[in-house]
């Protein structure tokens, strides 16, 4: 989600505002051509810094998973159609008790 955007006279004319915005996430104060800022309260930065590490691993995760499929691909480990994948599992679960 992209935070809310306030221009920085903000800042100056009604702090509240941007007190309130930034006590549950962040927002970005805008200063003109001199620059962009990043403002929050230290939770709405540690949640963002967490969700995104938790983002990044699970992205990894999946490129993982992929890999790993297109390998067992190239190795001839795949199964066409739904009733040889039912069969697949079937045996599996008798397999494991």
């Amino acid at each position: 989600m992209i935070p809310p955007i306030y221009p920085s006279t903000t800042l100056r004319a009604d702090m509240r505002t941007i007190k309130e915005a930034t006590r549950e996430a962040l927002a970005i104060i805008t200063g003109g051509s001199k620059g962009t800022y990043l403002f929050g309260s230290e939770q709405s930065l540690a949640d963002e810094v967490s969700s995104a590490a938790w983002e990044e691993a699970n992205a990894a995760r999946i490129i993982e998973s992929v890999e790993r499929g297109r390998a067992g691909i190239a190795r001839g480990e795949y199964i066409e159609g739904a009733d040889a994948a039912i069969a697949w599992a079937e045996k599996r679960r008798l397999a494991h008790g």
